[in-house]
């Protein structure tokens, strides 16, 4: 518990502390590869959605959004979206005068606000 405290809520300290150096390494890099694998089929998600309701008119500057290239891939939607998840995501990288990263966890709060939304809108 004094780990964690002293991390400032780290949960990582958790692992750091109960684990051995090597096996703690290990799950980090486990879970940062999933993380990565994460945020690419969220970009396949978010480019797919994109294009297809920019070919359909709904978006503003749709022309631009619904253009293939000649592999029929839409990287104007694409690289739209992913320059949107970039500008949302800049604060984090910037720490708050504690010390903790203040912007991280809001960034990841309206990213999972939007996902149960986006789970709703269906239904």
């Amino acid at each position: 518990m004094n780990a964690v405290n002293e991390a400032g809520g780290f949960v990582g300290a958790i692992f750091t502390s109960a684990l051995p150096g090597n096996l703690a390494t290990a799950i980090f890099a486990i879970s940062t590869i999933g993380q990565f694998f994460c945020g690419m089929s969220c970009v396949t998600s978010m480019s797919r959605m994109t294009y297809a309701f920019s070919r359909d008119g709904a978006v503003p500057g749709w022309r631009l959004w619904s253009k293939v290239d000649r592999n029929r891939t839409p990287v104007n939607a694409i690289v739209f979206g992913c320059a949107a998840a970039l500008i949302l995501t800049l604060p984090a990288l910037y720490e708050a005068p504690g010390g903790l990263p203040l912007a991280f966890y809001a960034v990841v709060s309206v990213a999972v606000i939007g996902l149960y939304i986006a789970f709703a809108i269906p239904i």
